[in-house]
């Protein structure tokens, strides 16, 4: 093919000679270091497929070479395949020994039986023990699981699989005020009000230093006191804390950080 480039021949020769699609109108004699650009402006091939013509960015690739084909029909052929060949890749499930497909590093025969892979099996044999989930953690503390490519928390869909659908705007709490607990007998619908009563009432309530995002320590607020009263303007106070004015007159006036007093 360099030859026939050297020797002046056409893009439409190369094309029906070689089975492929060159993108130059004019073929050129070139230097033989643009070779490898001028390959992959040729490597542009017809899929045996859906006969269109296939590009880089949606050929599919094997050993860093395109295929004859591209990403959807490759994709479809695999299905087609893997569906045929199902009965052949049964395996028991995890839970429940049911023979399914494999879809995950784990043979599980339903999404349910999946959900109770990621408990802790030691912790689930009563109802009054918390089930705690073994699976990936938000950084709110929660667990969480993939179904059909939508991430949830595992407490609402422990809720849903076991007891029924969550209504609109209803959050699920835990009576046993363990965020990790996924067991459905711990778990009741209530209101965002109701959240806040219960989280306040189990101790778990972050606020002053213990909130995450508090730029304030205790001794902070009780040195911005001090200072106010020795004589300090609200500006002043902000600049040393890198905090706003608004928030220092809030601190001073017994709206914010109310429990120190």
């Amino acid at each position: 093919m360099d030859q026939m480039l050297l020797d002046g021949v056409g893009a439409e020769e190369i094309s029906r000679k070689h089975g492929i699609h060159v993108s130059l109108t004019i073929c050129y004699p070139i230097l033989s270091k643009w070779n490898t650009l001028l390959r992959i402006i040729m490597q542009h091939k017809i899929c045996r497929y859906c006969q269109q013509l296939v590009k880089p960015e949606t050929a599919a690739y094997k050993n860093g070479l395109l295929r004859n084909e591209c990403k959807p029909c490759r994709a479809r052929i695999a299905r087609e395949y893997n569906k045929l060949n199902a009965a052949d890749k049964l395996m028991p499930c995890q839970e429940c020994t049911t023979p399914c497909v494999r879809k995950f590093a784990i043979a599980f025969c339903s999404e349910k039986c999946r959900f109770m892979g990621y408990i802790k099996k030691e912790q689930s044999e009563g109802k009054n023990i918390c089930w705690i989930w073994q699976g990936k953690k938000g950084q709110d503390g929660y667990g969480q699981i993939m179904i059909e490519g939508i991430r949830i928390r595992a407490h609402r869909y422990s809720y849903e699989i076991f007891k029924k659908k969550i209504d609109d705007g209803m959050l699920i709490l835990h009576a046993c005020h363990t965020k990790l607990c996924v067991n459905p007998d711990h778990l009741r619908e209530g209101t965002v009000l109701e959240n806040a009563e219960d989280t306040i009432a189990s101790g778990n309530h972050l606020f002053g230093q213990t909130h995450p995002m508090a730029k304030l320590r205790n001794d902070d607020v009780l040195s911005i006191k001090n200072y106010y009263e020795n004589g300090w303007s609200f500006h002043k106070i902000s600049k040393k804390y890198n905090i706003s004015s608004v928030q220092v007159r809030n601190i001073i006036l017994g709206r914010n950080w109310k429990h120190l007093e």
